[in-house]
């Protein structure tokens, strides 16, 4: 996967602030191989170097 292709994934799990959705996991599944691939949303982003945000 691409840098900008994981910065824009990224992009779609931050754009949610309020946090409607509670997503903890972050996934993708490869579809030749029928494998779903998934981190914990903490990780992706310590990955990318950025912090996790606490919630109220």
């Amino acid at each position: 996967m691409s840098r900008r292709t994981a910065w824009h994934l990224t992009g779609y799990l931050l754009f949610g602030a309020a946090d409607r959705y509670r997503v903890d996991t972050v996934g993708l599944y490869l579809t030749c191989s029928g494998v779903l691939a998934s981190w914990p949303v903490d990780e992706v982003l310590a990955l990318l170097g950025l912090a996790p945000v606490e919630h109220r």
